[in-house]
């Protein structure tokens, strides 16, 4: 992780990294808060599935909604894009990528908290100059095959 932490500033022009710490709860991939003299970041280290054909060209689209959702207004984080304007740098080996660090809470499941999410949902459906880009991104089990889906109740 020092390495990555070192070479950091230079993929996304950040200032030097003062402090790390990891942030508990992914299930893909590692995730640190970092600190620099500007600012904090949540810095993803790419774990599960980085390695697979179309992965970085999937998180590169993503990014681009992303962006455009926060051009818009969207509330959330922004994307840091890397020197060249990219979302994944390779960095000592492992794919990472950066936001500008949000303090938050996970919201209570309420029907105010459905509506908040309801009309979020629409204003990213509402972007102008939608972005229509194809992501091949289809659920897969633990070891790699088509996941299995159980109906609910």
């Amino acid at each position: 992780m020092q390495d990555i932490l070192a070479r950091l500033p230079a993929h996304f022009d950040l200032h030097p990294v003062t402090s790390a710490s990891e942030v508990s709860g992914g299930l893909s991939n590692a995730l640190y808060r970092v600190e620099t003299s500007a600012g904090a970041y949540a810095v993803k280290i790419m774990g599960i599935n980085a390695d697979s054909h179309d992965f970085q060209n999937n998180i590169e689209n993503a990014f681009a909604v992303e962006q455009a959702a926060f051009t818009a207004g969207v509330p959330c984080p922004e994307p840091v894009p890397t020197s060249q304007g990219t979302c994944l740098a390779a960095v000592a080996g492992k794919l990472v990528r950066v936001h500008h660090w949000v303090e938050g809470v996970t919201p209570a499941i309420t029907p105010e908290s459905g509506r908040w999410a309801g009309e979020l949902l629409a204003k990213i459906h509402s972007i102008e100059g939608h972005v229509d880009l194809t992501l091949d991104d289809d659920p897969s089990d633990e070891s790699g095959g088509p996941a299995s889906r159980t109906p609910r109740d």
